[in-house]
């Protein structure tokens, strides 16, 4: 409870969840600001697709968190990344194949300096007391990776189907599209197909 977490740095998000703080903040009252983390760019549109956003700070602390250290989030939705602090990801590497159209990751966890807790507790935590401290935070990041490995997958099944064309070393200039939205749009003709008559 002591805030620190939510003033280290821009908060790391997935697609689904800048529209979901999106609501919330809109519905508080509470200006937030998203800037695209990593995005690769789709030939066909022309547009970057967002894979990640990082959440800007306000005044040096998350846009949720009250003068009090009380964070407005935490009975709403808490970010993936907020529930699994401390253990939270090292490295993310995002990749994209374009003979075989896959797109993977590779991602390292571990614990955070930054926390208080580990600072105190560091010489003792190793990788098998990390499990028993942080069961709840290591379960969050599973789900986490699974919610990524889910986007990965449904844009190597969009790149596949032709429905877009991925180019990582390509940007465009300010035209974003996020991800998710991206993904509910295209996949609605993959397993709908108009008949035609």
């Amino acid at each position: 409870m002591c805030g620190r977490c939510c003033r280290l740095s821009p908060i790391t998000l997935l697609p689904h969840e800048v529209l979901t703080l999106s609501n919330v903040a809109k519905k508080l009252g509470i200006d937030v600001e998203f800037k695209p983390s990593f995005v690769v760019y789709d030939e066909l549109s022309g547009k970057n697709i967002v894979i990640s956003y990082a959440m800007q700070l306000v005044n040096g602390k998350c846009p949720f968190l009250t003068e009090t250290n009380r964070c407005l989030l935490h009975s709403k939705y808490k970010p993936y990344v907020c529930r699994a602090f401390p253990y939270i990801p090292m490295y993310i590497k995002y990749y994209f194949d374009e003979s075989n159209k896959l797109v993977f990751y590779r991602v390292r966890y571990g614990v955070s300096t930054a926390c208080r807790f580990v600072i105190m507790f560091k010489h003792i935590l190793t990788d098998k007391s990390i499990q028993e401290v942080f069961p709840n935070e290591i379960v969050v990041a599973k789900e986490m990776e699974g919610v990524r490995s889910a986007y990965m997958h449904a844009l190597t099944l969009l790149w596949r189907s032709g429905l877009i064309k991925l180019n990582s070393k390509a940007v465009a200039k300010d035209d974003y599209v996020n991800a998710y939205e991206l993904i509910r749009s295209k996949l609605f003709y993959i397993y709908m197909p108009i008949k035609r008559i």
